[in-house]
């Protein structure tokens, strides 16, 4: 059996794993196998893999967790519904390749993180695999269509998925979108699968809060940095991360929220940090 055909195995066995995957308490699993929306969420989220796979993903960007206007609605992470029939044309991703509407949702709502980082990976031609450290959509109690953080059980619940995934694909290059992604992604350690794993540390760059920096170098560092990044919160520990110069973190508890995916990617502005 050649490599690429054991790869396409544990991928599929992946999705159907996942589509029997309970949701935990006030969340979404946006492809549960119960719901015909879910069924075709999963096929989209099936095809975008095998894009990837086409194209020799390497490099996993791993954000918090889905967001109601993007994912939860598309299947695929920061992605919003008339991104998947539109596609991102330059990358030749989604439009024309099978991808389809739920039907869940009566009105196409367009999300605006979702814009602004297929926006700039389309500037790179740069595809990652787009994940979340909890995979299902968190929402507020009886406020399905709302966003929430999730709670550490959910992030635990969610770090052996994106660890397999790493695996399946091969992944040599994370980069983590917000504290608590960075924080999963630490809190993994030598459960880190091989493939993303050299010899004295995990091919790891983590986002800091991105606060007034360049898309582009925040983007081309992760898809070049092997070393482990701690996340940063003002413009100069940010350009001094990505100089590779030693830079003293702020300490905090306080989670990354609105301002991150715009800051991430266009050093500007409000967004969430939901795929």
């Amino acid at each position: 059996m050649t490599s690429s055909t054991q790869t396409y195995d544990r991928i599929d066995s992946f999705l159907e794993r996942l589509a029997i995957t309970p949701a935990p308490p006030n969340s979404v699993n946006p492809w549960s196998s119960e719901t015909v929306f879910g069924q075709i969420r999963l096929q989209n989220l099936r095809r975008y893999f095998a894009q990837l796979m086409e194209r020799g993903v390497d490099t996993l960007m791993l954000g918090e967790a889905p967001g109601y206007l993007g994912c939860r609605r598309s299947g695929i992470g920061f992605t919003s519904e008339p991104q998947l029939l539109s596609g991102i044309p330059s990358l030749s991703c989604s439009g024309e390749r099978g991808y389809q509407r739920s039907g869940e949702f009566p009105e196409l709502r367009k999300e605006q993180s979702a814009t602004i980082v297929w926006g700039e990976l389309a500037r790179l031609d740069f595809v990652p695999l787009i994940w979340a450290s909890f995979p299902f959509h968190p929402h507020k109690p009886g406020a399905p269509n709302s966003n929430r953080t999730p709670k550490r059980p959910e992030i635990d619940f969610g770090r052996p998925i994106f660890l397999e995934l790493i695996e399946a694909f091969q992944i040599g290059r994370v980069f983590a979108v917000g504290n608590i992604a960075h924080a999963s992604l630490a809190a993994a350690g030598d459960r880190l699968p091989r493939s993303a794993t050299p010899p004295r540390a995990a091919r790891t760059i983590s986002s800091p809060a991105w606060n007034g920096s360049s898309p582009i170098r925040t983007i081309s560092a992760a898809r070049k940095s092997p070393r482990i990044h701690p996340p940063c919160t003002r413009n100069h520990r940010v350009a001094a991360t990505l100089r590779g110069c030693p830079t003293r973190r702020r300490r905090t508890d306080a989670p990354v929220r609105d301002s991150l995916v715009r800051s991430m990617l266009r050093g500007c502005g409000s967004l969430d940090n939901r795929p």
